[in-house]
């Protein structure tokens, strides 16, 4: 309703006699009889008629006063079709006319002039003649209703490529196994099976450390994660005190950069190792060589091979194991992250060698400082590389690096009393505080693959249950499940989210309806929508929270009524296993 409209209202109301309150007057025919028990002549009373008829024409009859009340107030109207979806309706008032009018308190509550009303219908004029009224009208965000979903695309949902791809390989990696009928699977003992050797093809057996050994990919039959477990045969030095005490020592320490160890044992005339497996992880060996790392990536490592220091020196432990060998990089789309492994082994392998604790992480910090150059020239240097070839690999850094690196290298290798760890930390700190710049910036794309992920999680489930409710077979008969049951309105909201059709009967692909349907369903929200039958000729009104409520009972009903499959599988053992 305009707001002349509403100017004509205000002026007929004006010159009749009603109470303070609008919502007393009721019809045409009080008003009469009120008017001629007052005496006053016929004339007046015809007038005062024509007047109450001409108001009731214009307000179209007499009603309730709060439902024209939202009716003024309305801006928008959605109307949900069956088959064409939703259709927006404007109304005649605008936002200006809806700043315009009054309460009815106002308008009907008390006689005011002609002249009063004047006055106030111009300076309310003035007002909206504003340019600056104008410009905060225009702009208004305020919702008049309901909104239309947003458009969806089907890449718009979950991963992206790059993310998808790139967690599908490391899916496709831990789901590796020998085949049954690999001799290998007799050297894995309990409780570990599904075995995959990750040794390389043509490679010696005799290790690293001087035994012969293998390395395999697990799964633990108890708790169903993935290890590393290693074998080393030949071993006589290590009896089962020393492996408990051994793992007694590590088993505490946890640190994102440290495969960490979880069981040291025993058995089968050799010692086993079993640390964390890190899928999509490569020997830093064989990346760096030949060498491809730029500075920016060389310190960035050397910043967390820092932190992995500092927490196992504060433990009051060493490393013992940091080379090229037993450094592990994930290499994924946002950068590269360093792993140290092999953690605990020399411990085990050589506890009767006594050496004192600060010797032991004194030799890590020299270890440290090879190991960097190492990944400077791609050449695995250790305590026992001769004096050219280390000559030859600081003549490389100094020529093809900066100065800053090449100074830090030298201090680690050449010192006599290398500095601490401690030490260490505070000449990288503005190093390490761009290392924490960049771990946030893959922090934040991580959280934002793990929404879109989210939306996908709360649909499968929804969708899930969905499929098990509707069209059970086994019950047809069931009056709960029948086609005038509760549980109808399962089956009518299907059509309503997937089977939209526009009015020639085409169907409509609109992604963003259906992820907007089930979340409204997921969040029960209260906003109502029709649901019609096939047919068109039953229809029913239901909020989102209706659904979810059918939902969740008949989901509980069919659990309730269910066979687990445990016993599904072992009917015929007697119970599950």
């Amino acid at each position: 309703m305009s707001y002349r409209k509403m100017e004509n209202l205000s002026s007929n109301f004006g010159s009749l006699n009603l109470s303070s309150r609008a919502r007393d007057w009721s019809s045409s025919n009080n008003t009469t009889s009120s008017a001629s028990s007052s005496g006053s002549n016929s004339q007046q009373q015809r007038a005062n008629l024509q007047q109450q008829q001409q108001m009731q024409a214009a307000a179209g009859g007499p009603q309730d006063w709060q439902q024209l009340e939202s009716e003024l107030n309305a801006a928008t109207a959605k109307e949900f079709v069956p088959g064409r979806g939703w259709s927006t309706q404007s109304s005649t008032s605008s936002v200006a006319s809806n700043s315009q009018a009054k309460s009815y308190a106002e308008i009907f509550g008390s006689e005011r002039s002609q002249q009063s009303q004047q006055s106030q219908q111009h300076q309310q004029q003035q007002v909206l003649d504003d340019p600056a009224v104008e410009r905060i009208l225009s702009e208004s965000t305020i919702p008049s209703g309901p909104t239309p979903p947003p458009f969806r695309s089907l890449q718009s949902l979950g991963l992206s490529d790059e993310c998808w791809r790139y967690f599908r390989g490391l899916s496709l990696e831990q789901s590796r196994q020998m085949d049954p009928s690999d001799p290998r699977h007799k050297a894995i003992p309990l409780p570990y099976c599904n075995a995959y050797c990750l040794d390389a093809p043509n490679s010696s057996s005799r290790s690293s450390f001087g035994y012969p050994a293998s390395t395999f990919q697990v799964v633990n039959r108890e708790d169903g994660n993935l290890y590393c477990l290693r074998r080393f045969d030949n071993v006589k030095a290590v009896t089962p005190k020393i492996a408990e005490t051994v793992m007694n020592q590590w088993a505490g320490l946890e640190h994102p950069g440290i495969a960490t160890l979880h069981h040291c044992f025993v058995a089968q005339r050799a010692v086993f190792f079993v640390h964390r497996y890190i899928p999509g992880t490569q020997c830093l060996l064989d990346v760096t060589n030949p060498p491809t790392f730029d500075e920016p990536i060389i310190w960035s490592a050397v910043c967390q091979m820092v932190t992995i220091i500092r927490a196992v020196h504060g433990a009051g432990l060493a490393l013992r194991t940091l080379d090229l060998r037993h450094t592990l990089v994930q290499v994924d789309a946002v950068r590269m992250r360093v792993y140290l492994n092999c953690l605990g082994v020399v411990d085990a392998l050589e506890f009767e060698t006594r050496k004192s604790i600060q010797h032991l992480q004194a030799d890590d910090l020299r270890s440290f400082g090879r190991w960097v150059l190492s990944m400077v020239t791609g050449t695995n240097i250790t305590a026992s590389t001769d004096t050219q070839t280390l000559q030859n690999c600081e003549r490389y850094c100094m020529q093809n690096y900066s100065r800053e690196l090449r100074h830090f290298i030298l201090t680690l290798i050449r010192s006599q009393n290398p500095p601490s760890i401690i030490d260490i930390s505070r000449a990288l700190s503005a190093r390490l505080l761009d290392e924490l710049d960049g771990t946030q910036l893959a922090l934040q794309r991580t959280e934002k693959a793990l929404a879109g992920e989210y939306e996908s999680g709360r649909a499968l489930r929804l969708l899930l249950k969905l499929g098990f409710i509707n069209e059970r077979p086994e019950n047809g008969v069931n009056r709960r499940w029948s086609q005038s049951g509760d549980c109808y309105v399962l089956t009518l909201f299907r059509d309503y989210v997937f089977h939209q059709a526009d009015g020639a009967g085409n169907p409509v692909m609109d992604l963003g309806h259906v992820v907007t349907a089930l979340n409204k369903v997921d969040a029960a929200d209260e906003e109502k929508i029709v649901l019609s039958s096939r047919d068109g000729k039953s229809m029913m009104v239901v909020s989102f929270a209706d659904v979810a409520r059918c939902l969740d009972s008949a989901y509980q009903d069919l659990c309730s009524g269910s066979v687990p499959p445990p016993a599904l599988q072992h009917q015929g053992s007697g119970g599950p296993y």
